[in-house]
């Protein structure tokens, strides 16, 4: 996991997500890595490289999301991976759906997957 932090530097909350990021990364430093925003924007290809082979979480510290849009312009975030497996679910659901709907009653064509029910 590839943990990309604001770099606003007197922003408080661009300090709390950079040392959040440092303790996350002390506390599990054989599943995730940090590096440098200012690379990312310059676009260093070592850089790029590990944003593109790694899933990557940003931490922004205000409204500008540098470390979201440069790390998006670089590569994929976690959130755009887990879109993608959504997206499969979603599709598969509609396929399973379209096969099933000539033989099934309006009320029994809408089917869920038991692990993404809700209680």
């Amino acid at each position: 996991m590839y943990l990309i932090p604001c770099s606003g530097i007197g922003k408080p909350i661009g300090t709390v997500s950079r040392n959040t990021v440092y303790e996350t990364i002390s506390k599990r430093p054989d599943e995730s890595d940090t590096g440098c925003l200012a690379l990312l924007t310059s676009g260093d290809s070592d850089a790029i490289g590990k944003i593109k082979n790694n899933y990557c979480i940003t931490l922004d510290g205000c409204a500008k999301q540098c470390a979201k849009k440069n790390t998006e312009q670089s590569g994929r975030t976690l959130s755009e991976t887990i879109s993608d497996v959504i997206i499969k679910d979603i599709d598969g659901l509609v396929e399973t759906n379209n096969k099933e709907s000539d033989k099934a009653s309006d009320n029994e064509k809408i089917k869920l997957k038991p692990e993404l029910q809700t209680r």
